[in-house]
């Protein structure tokens, strides 16, 4: 049997927590029932149950659940379950005379991954302006037991509880921030949509962040991963995503220039957005394109949601996180009215005098709530001071690295045209086989085209006799093939049009025929090493079909140094044709 023990201190340690998720929300009954709060518990009481099911390996949740203590205030803990426990506060089982809320849940549970390590998940259900409504604070945390000595593990990357998407993705639910309806997946927008970002934007009861991800042109997706983005933040911020470049030209008439996210960009709005401010701009972090580009997805994702996530932010006075803030509630209530009780008593002198001490105790946490305020000011204007530096910097060393890549690019090609300017200055006849054409080509073109062993082998034995056609195929290979493949990036028909276009007429073939493709010993043989590398040469430049008119040039493209590599040069490869013709 599990055992009970009423109101008794928490448990949570408070030394080396630390903060995993936290969000606040307002929830209603989509059934409009005036007793959201009864049956907000009991979805709590249904997420804790599954969740000890789980963990205790039951087969059903344990009914010592399904008490009246749930509801009223009591701890619950399994036998020899020591660091387990369940324990919730109510203002009715603290009062009889006090209403249903606030009310409150701690669950606390070892990690599952590293036995040393302690989950702590507090739910407090509080009043909500809103008819029929309450808030709902939701914080998980985590932190390593008293006397671990060992390497501490890497905390686990901040996900949505399942509380929170069970409330969020229940169709007995309305989940709100403030206005803003809460999912677990993207707001996609199509174009012609914008006005409805800008909405969302300007709305000022909006009471959680907007995460934007814009559309690169000429791209066909977008580079984060809005659903799993969409998944972690739930119930914290809300996702929106484009789906068409077409947005940013709609957008740069609904934003001002200082608040757009185009071409690629990845921004957070956070509330309170002012389109007429260019200072209110600064509060809204972005990752340039360029960025996004040098992250993975991955990587964009995790600081997107640790930023998101690990930010606590203070609850207001008639709010409730924890059982703790239910305690305090109780505790004001029974001050006021021992007040009301102290005015006609012979106690009165002394209840004024404490009651004194009281107001005084009052305007100090009200002078330190100023105070957190004007911190937490002072702490975002850091942060984005932080945020505009760092953007500088790495703006700064994207620009340093880009120049270097072109100093780098331009020694290269200051060299290439040294070694073609000597060659041609060596060059004191004009060649006379192919061998020759193959020899000074490579000279004169060194950085763009290198000869495998294979391919200066096959020029030895060639029967072509046309050399000025062989220079005009060749020179075309080591020139005009870079281009297209290299800096261009031409492939399939593309590339076949183009190359023949600006060879005046010389053929491409990419591939091979299907029933030499079938056999791998032919496929082999297009196949050669250089410099610790494997290439396919199964692409080929032909001219003519019969010796001593009949040439082959079989290449690939080593995109690691930027060059055409060329291995066989001279008659057919052996195809599945000529075989049959043997």
């Amino acid at each position: 049997m599990a055992w009970f023990r009423s109101l008794g201190p928490p448990t949570m340690s408070d030394l080396g927590t630390r903060l995993h998720y936290h969000c606040r929300l307002t929830v209603k009954a989509a059934d409009g029932d005036a007793s959201s709060w009864g049956l907000a518990v009991r979805e709590v009481r249904k997420w804790v149950g599954g969740s000890l099911r789980r963990l205790l390996d039951f087969d059903r949740p344990p009914s010592d659940l399904q008490r009246q203590w749930f509801f009223r205030g009591g701890d619950w803990k399994p036998p020899r379950k020591r660091r387990l426990v369940v324990r919730t506060r109510s203002a009715a089982g603290l009062d009889e005379s006090a209403g249903d809320l606030p009310w409150a849940l701690r669950y606390e549970h070892p990690c599952s991954e590293y036995p040393f390590r302690q989950w702590g998940v507090d739910v407090g259900l509080g009043p909500s302006s809103t008819a029929g409504a309450c808030t709902l604070v939701v914080t998980l945390s985590h932190w390593v037991m008293p006397g671990y000595i060992g390497e501490e593990p890497d905390g686990p990357e901040p996900t949505a509880p399942g509380i929170v998407t069970q409330f969020i993705r229940s169709k007995r639910w309305d989940a709100r921030a403030g206005s803003a309806l809460l999912t677990d997946r993207p707001h996609v927008l199509e174009p012609g949509q914008g006005d409805q970002l800008r909405d969302m934007l300007i709305d000022t009861d909006r009471a959680c962040p907007i995460i934007y991800a814009s559309m690169s042109a000429g791209s066909d997706k977008n580079a984060l991963d809005c659903r799993a983005l969409a998944r972690k933040l739930a119930g914290a911020a809300v996702v929106c995503c484009a789906t068409s470049p077409e947005l940013d030209e709609e957008l740069g008439w609904l934003l001002s220039s200082s608040h757009r996210c185009t071409g690629g960009m990845v921004r957070v709005y956070r509330e309170q957005v002012d389109l007429k401010s260019d200072r209110d701009a600064r509060r809204h972090r972005y990752f340039t394109a360029k960025r996004v580009a040098e992250l993975t997805p991955g990587e964009l994702s995790s600081q997107l949601v640790v930023g998101i996530l690990r930010r606590y932010r203070r609850l207001s006075a008639d709010q409730v996180g924890t059982v703790e803030d239910v305690a305090l509630a109780g505790q004001s209530r029974r001050l006021a009215k021992l007040r009301e009780t102290a005015k006609d008593s012979a106690d009165s002198e002394y209840a004024k005098a404490l009651e004194m001490q009281v107001s005084t105790v009052e305007q100090q946490l009200a002078r330190r709530d100023v105070k957190i305020d004007e911190l937490e000011l002072k702490l975002e204007a850091a942060e984005d001071s932080y945020c505009e530096a760092d953007d500088r910097a790495r703006e700064g060393e994207s620009d340093v690295r880009a120049a270097k890549a072109w100093a780098a690019e331009q020694t290269t090609r200051a060299e290439r045209e040294a070694a073609r300017a000597s060659a041609l200055d060596h060059l004191t006849k004009l060649p006379r086989t192919l061998r020759q054409v193959v020899d000074t080509l490579q000279k004169v073109h060194s950085g763009n085209i290198i000869f495998t062993d294979e391919a200066l082998a096959s020029a030895d034995d060639s029967k072509f006799t046309d050399i000025a056609a062989a220079w005009d195929c060749l020179s075309s290979v080591a020139t005009i093939l870079p281009e297209l493949c290299i800096e261009r990036n031409l492939s399939g028909p593309q590339l076949v049009d183009a190359f023949e276009q600006g060879s005046g007429g010389f053929e491409l073939a990419l591939t091979e025929t299907k029933a030499t493709k079938k056999q791998s010993k032919l496929m082999a043989l297009r196949q050669v090493s250089l410099d610790g590398d494997v290439f396919d040469i199964t692409p080929h430049v032909k001219i003519g079909n019969r010796d001593p008119k009949l040439l082959r040039v079989h290449f690939d493209i080593d995109r690691k140094r930027k060059r055409i590599v060329v291995g066989h040069c001279g008659g057919h490869l052996t195809t599945a044709g000529s075989r049959r013709r043997r």
